[in-house]
């Protein structure tokens, strides 16, 4: 048609130095549907995102496949720290730093030369120490009556 433009879609997405009036009606549908596939891909991606997040218990779709471990356990302080799961550290809270169990996990940790037994939530990673498989929080060394001796032999078992 005498006076039409003809334009790539390359100059329609990254926008040409002037208003460009398309006539053609099958290359603005063209345009259209790249242009909505493209924000339906970015939709899903987030939406697979937010599911994941939404899911404590799982890390890459995984719930956890340890349920019972036993090992040496020490406590931390650290007050003013931050944690690997992003929260600030509370000495007052039952929490707990386990190597590989997904953050929000609750396990029950007893301590074997004493019976006594706390219930805590993983929020941040290690031990680093070697040797160790749990660190646990101040309050839930407290309970476990751990605290003059700094370690003890614990039995962990992650709560379904």
């Amino acid at each position: 048609m005498e006076g039409d433009i003809l334009v790539t879609l390359d100059e329609v997405r990254h926008g040409a130095p002037h208003t460009i009036q398309l006539h053609e009606k099958n290359v603005a549908e063209d345009v259209g549907n790249e242009l909505g596939l493209v924000n339906s891909m970015k939709i899903c991606f987030l939406l697979f995102l937010l599911a994941a997040a939404l899911n404590p218990l799982s890390v890459h779709g995984k719930e956890p496949s340890l349920t019972r471990e036993t090992g040496l356990a020490a406590w931390y302080g650290g007050e003013f720290s931050r944690t690997a799961s992003g929260e600030r550290y509370d000495p007052s809270s039952m929490t707990a730093a386990h190597r590989t169990l997904p953050f929000g996990t609750l396990v029950q940790v007893r301590n074997l030369s004493n019976g006594c037994t706390v219930v805590v939530r993983i929020n941040n990673r290690g031990p680093y120490g070697k040797g160790r498989i749990i660190d646990v929080s101040k309050a839930a060394a407290i309970k476990l009556k751990m605290i003059s001796s700094g370690t003890a032999k614990v039995e962990l078992v992650v709560q379904k």
